[in-house]
């Protein structure tokens, strides 16, 4: 079978790690690519596939929690499984969409733009609240990664899960997970509490 086409297209997001291409045959998913990078010395030295290590990890979590807590799984982006692309091994998973058939906003976006309303916030406390009790090794807790899903009314973690330290304590010392999580999620609330709506700042 052929790889999937990628490299001519044009991704519809990109991060440092990672950059997103529509799935060629089905609007619903999307496919995720690593972008090249040098992996730092102690990966290249440890690490069989150290380019593919984020994958990797994200996955096993998808997999840890789709095992232990299979009812909560909606808060984490569904991963549809790896894919062969002229661009190397791709991750396909499912787009969270708004009511309007585009991509979800951010927790940051809605923020900025004076979206972002009470429930949302009781909905991101709910979140936190799930990933603490199933202990969700997260990496990445940013503004960036949380994403609304409007038809069930809760966030969605689409990135950042996983520890890109394939020996982290984090994945072995429970209660070390669990205080790295709350502070993160202290901060990340904090910093939400801190950001002013774009709507407001034009006024001042």
């Amino acid at each position: 079978m052929e790889p999937m086409q990628l490299a001519c297209a044009t991704p519809l997001f990109s991060g440092s790690e990672k950059a997103v291409y529509q799935h060629p045959h089905n609007p619903a998913w999307l496919v995720k690519v690593m972008r090249d990078s040098k992996p730092t010395s102690w990966q290249a030295r440890w690490l069989r596939l150290p380019r593919y290590w984020p994958f990797l990890s994200e996955w096993r979590e998808f997999v840890v929690v789709r095992e232990r807590r299979a009812e909560g799984c909606g808060f984490l982006q569904r991963f549809i499984g790896p894919v062969d692309t002229d661009l190397g091994l791709g991750m396909v998973v499912e787009a969270v969409r708004a009511a309007d058939g585009d991509f979800a906003p951010t927790l940051g976006r809605m923020y900025r733009t004076g979206q972002l309303k009470p429930a949302h916030i009781d909905a991101l406390q709910k979140v936190i609240d799930w990933m603490l009790e199933c202990n969700l090794v997260v990496s990445d807790i940013s503004t960036n990664n949380f994403v609304w899903d409007d038809a069930h009314g809760r966030w969605v973690l689409i990135d950042g899960i996983g520890s890109r330290e394939p020996l982290s304590l984090r994945y072995w010392w429970s209660a070390y997970n669990r205080r790295m999580t709350r502070k993160k999620t202290h901060k990340l609330l904090g910093k939400v509490a801190n950001l002013a709506p774009a709507t407001e700042a034009t006024k001042a």
